[in-house]
């Protein structure tokens, strides 16, 4: 049963009116990513803005906390500011294994999020190949401070908080939801918050692990 972000109200009202404004409902009865995105770059129309100071800043404290491991993720054509920070890597031959953090603070709402992130990757050349063959699996999200990811989580949230003081983290549960009406590439699958403020980094057929309730208090 799918579950609706609407059906949580309150206290995701203020996520639900700004999803409405961004993505409004079209002549079809449904919204897209094209209703708001189109070809405009989303991040370009944030250069010189509090938002994007605030973005750059964080970066900044990030790479003295942790250097050499902050990797920016952030794309023109999408409504997000992102970056991960590696905590693990074990390569053996042709296997790679990776544990990071990822951080991502929307540009159409005052949220954020924090996850880890588990993947394995498969590299292996082959005789005429320009490249290696390369297949990448993300096994599980971490979606709370817990185990190897907790003291990064911590302090990139403590970071978050600073920054972006009017901005709170929320839930995973609510980023699971979907939106009714609004669909991506799919258009027999509904789009969730995580697509609609996020893009590009839900993975939400993972493995779950941690407290999908985590930050819940914020909103109370």
């Amino acid at each position: 049963m799918k579950s609706y972000l609407d059906n949580l109200l309150p206290p995701f009202d203020s996520v639900i009116n700004m999803i409405n404004t961004f993505y409004p409902i079209g002549e079809d009865g449904k919204r897209s990513i094209h209703s708001f995105i189109g070809s405009d770059l989303i991040v370009n129309k944030f250069a010189g803005t509090d938002t994007h100071k605030s973005w750059k800043n964080f970066l900044d404290t990030l790479h003295l906390d942790f250097p050499a491991k902050v990797k920016s993720l952030s794309t023109s054509q999408e409504p997000s500011y992102s970056v991960e920070i590696e905590i693990e890597k074990h390569e053996i031959d042709h296997f790679e294994n990776r544990l990071v953090l990822v951080c991502s603070v929307s540009l159409l709402a005052q949220v954020y999020l924090i996850y880890g992130l588990e993947e394995v990757r498969l590299t292996r050349k082959y005789e005429g190949m320009r490249k290696p063959y390369s297949f990448l699996t993300n096994e599980v999200k971490i979606v709370s401070p817990e185990g190897l990811v907790e003291p990064y989580f911590l302090t990139a949230k403590n970071h978050l908080i600073k920054f972006f003081p009017e901005s709170k983290q929320i839930p995973f549960y609510a980023l699971e939801s979907k939106v009714r009406n609004f669909y991506l590439d799919d258009p027999m699958q509904e789009g969730s918050v995580f697509d609609a403020l996020f893009r590009g980094l839900g993975q939400s057929h993972l493995k779950i692990h941690g407290n999908p309730y985590y930050a819940q208090e914020e909103w109370q």
